[in-house]
């Protein structure tokens, strides 16, 4: 692989990192319901994560004499404002496996002989599937939280229920 496409390849998984729905929700701060807190920690620490490993990338972009491009975040996720992290959490999971997929390929096009970019995006993509799969065991037992936080928390009768929130007939959609 050429220096251009080893760049290339690098900028992407940096756009991967940086603009990732994790990286947004520490900015948009979902709404967190009480006894959801493993799940927002959990989010906290793949956003963290994140961070960590996208300067990473930039540097060893930098240190190949190429410009780092993180991109932008995607439009859509503006959508996702002022929702419940219960509500995000499949869209979580969904985005998170979509992500180890694309991360797999760039980790698979950076395999050569360049140590470095091997370390690099091996180091990526195994923090993303660990990340992936805390996820994934949360979700597991999402349903069951959900569900006791509404029958012990109960909407305000001048609400919708949660449940007609996705919707998009209640406050937070």
């Amino acid at each position: 692989m050429s220096d251009t496409n080893k760049l290339d390849m690098l900028n992407r998984l940096l756009r991967l990192l940086t603009q990732s729905l994790p990286v947004y929700l520490q900015k948009a701060r979902p709404w967190v319901r009480p006894g959801s807190e493993p799940a927002e920690e959990a989010l906290a620490r793949l956003a963290a994560d994140q961070q960590v490993l996208a300067r990473r990338v930039a540097e060893e972009i930098s240190r190949r004499g190429g410009r780092p491009d993180p991109g932008s975040v995607p439009a859509e996720f503006t959508a996702l404002n002022d929702v419940a992290l219960d509500y995000l959490f499949p869209l979580l999971v969904e985005r998170q496996q979509r992500d180890v997929a694309q991360l797999r390929h760039c980790a698979e096009q950076l395999c050569d002989h360049d140590i470095p970019l091997r370390t690099l995006s091996q180091d990526v993509l195994r923090n993303a599937q660990q990340h992936l799969e805390t996820l994934q065991q949360l979700a597991q037992g999402a349903t069951g939280l959900s569900q006791f936080c509404a029958e012990t928390n109960p909407p305000s009768s001048d609400l919708p229920h949660p449940h007609h929130w996705r919707s998009g007939s209640g406050p937070l959609v």
